[in-house]
């Protein structure tokens, strides 16, 4: 079955993502969430705090919503712009 064959029968679109269910192909939704780049330390930090809160929640939280509080809690601190500088400062010293 060659691409322009499916794409007639399925209506495909040029731009779209698509997953095979078995039987057809089927478009995803595109995700609203925003991925950055963080350093291999911070996703560390990040799964030891997810470990611990899963023991108090009674599920797994994504990573995303873990970073996201911290973020959204350490955005009010008075200090927020220094512990930024220092952290910058020692990760470009190594």
């Amino acid at each position: 079955m060659g691409e322009q064959h499916l794409r007639e029968e399925q209506h495909l679109q040029t731009g779209k993502l698509y997953r095979y269910d078995g039987n057809q192909l089927v478009e995803l939704e595109p995700s609203t969430e925003r991925k950055i780049p963080i350093t291999e330390d911070a996703h560390q930090e990040l799964s030891k705090i997810r470990n611990n809160i899963s023991k108090v929640l009674g599920f797994r939280p994504e990573l995303s919503l873990i970073a996201s509080a911290m973020i959204t809690y350490l955005s009010n601190n008075e200090n927020i712009n220094e512990v930024i500088k220092e952290y910058a400062v020692s990760l470009y010293m190594k």
